[in-house]
């Protein structure tokens, strides 16, 4: 691992609380990096997820390199999208889930406010990002500094809205 240390919403280094291993996108264009960081923690409207199984998709690459219309995150940033794994702290606003139930973690936020999220067309919304991964434009950013979590990661806290229960009979390198 390298040197130890947690991420703030501001993606300055601190040390406080119960820490993780993630993957963390430090510099655009080069390889992840395993840090520990603070273990996030399940805010109102999410789900604290313990992550059992994240894609690597072959496009990350591609969005990790700086290149396309791609938006990422302030660096560094806690990276990986399409996790899935197991509730273990649930937001005191939050009903419809358990502590224990597996899930598949959507990773599509949108603003809901907007006039494509009001109009029900989420995917045209000007701040859309992926969990864990990037916006599509600078208006994504104010999204991006709230949703800090990423699936290449132990835990990762997400909206109760992006949660999926999963079948029993499907495990979660299949899910």
């Amino acid at each position: 691992l390298a040197a130890a240390g947690g991420l703030s919403g501001r993606g300055q280094f601190i040390m406080s609380g119960p820490l993780m291993n993630a993957a963390v996108l430090e510099t655009v264009a080069q390889p992840l990096v395993v840090r520990q960081v603070d273990r996030p923690a399940a805010r109102d409207d999410e789900l604290l997820v313990k992550v059992g199984a994240t894609a690597a998709l072959p496009h990350q690459k591609l969005v990790f390199s700086g290149m396309g219309p791609f938006v990422l995150p302030e660096l560094p940033a806690q990276v990986g999208w399409d996790a899935v794994g197991e509730v273990v702290e649930i937001g005191t606003g939050v009903s419809g889930f358990a502590t224990g139930d597996r899930v598949f973690v959507l990773p599509i936020v949108c603003c809901g406010n907007c006039d494509a999220c009001r109009r029900g067309a989420p995917l045209l919304c000007d701040r859309y990002m992926l969990l864990g991964g990037f916006g599509l434009s600078a208006q994504s950013r104010e999204l991006q500094a709230r949703h800090r979590s990423g699936g290449f990661a132990e835990f990762m806290a997400v909206p109760a809205v992006n949660a999926v229960r999963l079948p029993d009979l499907l495990d979660d390198a299949d899910a």
